[in-house]
């Protein structure tokens, strides 16, 4: 089962690039060219999210160089991979906008790596579109090359929703990365739980990628939870599920707020997966999208699947 609530606007991407194209500071390398630089986690532990990202964003750069580019230019995406590791982030940022002249910077799927990044457009001038970013320091730096398409009052609103609406639970255990937009996240959702009566009976940070989760969701089910919530990235809810299969332990509901709606962990879990819950954004086999923008949806859904053989998923949007 699944709680559909749409956490952000469906917003065509290249709508995104004009925006920004038309606000860079200095000149494209050639004539008739706009330069964009993408920084995302193509290798990594962070890959299975950044890669998705990455094949969005090449899509809407292929959709609008078919049709004539921007204004008759051609838009030229320069990918660097940061190997999910913010020295690696930081050293792309900076070569592509000091050596490569790219207009803009786009990419990047958390926050440790987003800060870096953000830190150099900011100094270079360029401006720098996050595609996954929640921490809310970020937001608060009033920086005016940064900005984003993500926040968390989307997710909590969607699960506070899922637990006390569908689930009808009154004891939940939150578990989270110890990354600071899936803190903040936490910290919020506990809060707003508590407000309405739910009792957070279990509130732990994990290192993101630990490779044993059977203590923390011992101790969840030992404190009487009825709903698991995991503020972990995909391989963390993929793993905390596989455990909890293997080691019996039974909890009413599992609820994961990343990661989990991305169709190749489902698959590779198999039956492990009923009765999981995620929240989404987007979802062409559920028609869930932002109200007034079905239209591009189902166009997106079709095109993506042509160029890619099958079919996309939240994070290529």
């Amino acid at each position: 089962m699944r709680y559909k609530k749409t956490l952000c606007s469906l917003i065509p991407l290249w709508l995104l690039f004009l925006l920004l194209a038309g606000c860079g500071p200095g000149t494209p390398a050639a004539a008739g060219e706009i330069r964009l630089g993408e920084i995302n986690a193509l290798t990594g532990v962070q890959a299975t999210q950044g890669v998705p990202v990455h094949e969005g964003i090449q899509y809407a750069v292929d959709e609008v160089n078919a049709k004539g580019g921007l204004k008759g230019r051609k838009i030229v995406l320069l990918t660097r991979d940061d190997e999910s590791k913010p020295e690696r982030a930081l050293a792309a940022a900076e070569e592509l906008t000091t050596k490569e002249n790219v207009i803009a910077l786009i990419g990047g799927y958390v926050d440790t790596l987003v800060g870096p990044v953000s830190e150099v457009a900011e100094r270079q001038k360029v401006p720098y579109l996050a595609t996954a970013s929640l921490d809310k320091r970020l937001v608060q730096r009033g920086y005016k090359f940064f900005f984003r398409i993500a926040n968390l009052d989307g997710f909590v609103n969607a699960a506070q929703g899922a637990i006390v609406d569908v689930f009808r639970a009154n004891n939940v255990a939150i578990l989270y990365s110890a990354t600071p937009g899936a803190t903040q996240t936490s910290e919020k959702l506990r809060d707003t739980l508590t407000q309405r009566g739910v009792k957070v009976s279990t509130f732990e940070k994990f290192t993101p990628g630990m490779s044993d989760f059977v203590p923390l969701l011992d101790k969840a089910r030992d404190s009487g939870a009825q709903v698991i919530v995991s503020a972990g990235f995909t391989g963390d809810n993929v793993l905390m599920v596989r455990q909890m299969k293997e080691q019996k332990i039974n909890i009413g509901a599992f609820l994961s707020l990343y990661g989990a709606s991305l169709r190749a962990p489902i698959y590779q879990l198999g039956p492990a997966a009923d009765f999981t819950s995620n929240t989404a954004i987007w979802s062409s086999e559920l028609n869930l999208t932002t109200p007034g923008t079905e239209e591009e949806s189902r166009a997106f859904a079709v095109g993506f699947k042509a160029k890619f053989t099958r079919d996309g998923d939240q994070l290529n949007q």
